[in-house]
Order: C-alpha cells, then structure tokens, then sequence
C-alpha cells in the first residue's frame, strides 16, 4: 500500500512540473523608436500565429488593437456545430500588464486588461518575436499617452 501512494505521490508531481505547466519569463521591455515599425510587428506576430490561433482580422489604431476571431461552439441541445465570431478590443489606456511564457515549445504573451482579464494571447515559436510584441505593445501604449498628454496642454 505504501509503495502505490509513493508512486501516486510521485506521478501527480511529474504531471504537475513538466504536463501543461506555464512556465513564466522574466522581460522588461525596451521602447521601439518608430510607432508604424511597431505596428508591424504587432501585425506580424499576430497573424503568423499557427493553425487557428491565428485572427481572422486585425486592426491597429492609436487608441486601441481589435481582433476578430471565429470560434467553434457545440450546441449541448442539438449536438450542432457553429463558428461564431468573436472581437476582442484592448486599449491602450487599459493596459495592465504584458506577460511572457514558456510552455511546451511555445512562447505565449498575455496582455491583460486593469480588470485582470486576458485581452490579448499570442502564441509563437521564437522567444524574440514575443519579446518584440511585449515592446511593441507597451511602445504603443506609451504613445498612447504621450499623445493624450500633448492634446491636454
């Protein structure tokens, strides 16, 4: 009896480290000079997502970045099947944090609303490209503001 708990003990905690577990990365982020070079990279990431984590559009102002996406919902009555598009809005005056993660061959980046919830995930290969985002993302907010700050003086 002593050896199955044992084992237990030990399974649960490989699937606990190693199965699905995020792993977050430490990144500050460094300004990029060009607002448009931020955009494009914004654009790049974002659409280069693979399979269906990629948009199915996408829109940049200074104010804010849309997404639209299409999802897959099953009905529970009919057992049917429909894609239902959903638009996502993050605005730069609302930014809380950008996040970076490691999990399973892939680098994820969360930007997250002041309220706490997740408006922006982005899923790519390259550590260097969801570092890019983080700065292009904070680089726009930033303008954001500078922008904003200027129009009140």
């Amino acid at each position: 009896m002593r050896i199955l708990v044992n084992f237990f003990l030990v399974g649960i905690f490989v699937l606990m480290t190693g199965c699905g577990v995020s792993k977050q990365i430490n990144y500050n982020y460094t300004p990029i000079q060009d607002v448009n070079e931020a955009k494009k990279i914004i654009k790049q990431v974002v659409l280069e997502q693979p399979g269906r984590n990629a948009p199915n559009s996408l829109n940049i102002t200074n104010d804010y970045i849309q997404i639209t996406l299409t999802i897959t919902r099953r009905s529970a009555w009919t057992g049917g099947v429909a894609a239902v598009p959903i638009t996502k809005t993050l605005y730069f005056n609302n930014i809380k944090s950008a996040e970076l993660y490691y999990q399973r061959g892939y680098y994820i980046v969360l930007v997250k609303e002041k309220g706490g919830e997740v408006k922006l995930r982005v899923i790519t290969r390259e550590e260097k490209k969801g570092q890019l985002l983080i700065d292009a993302v904070k680089t726009l907010e930033a303008n954001y503001y500078a922008i904003n700050l200027q129009e009140q003086h």
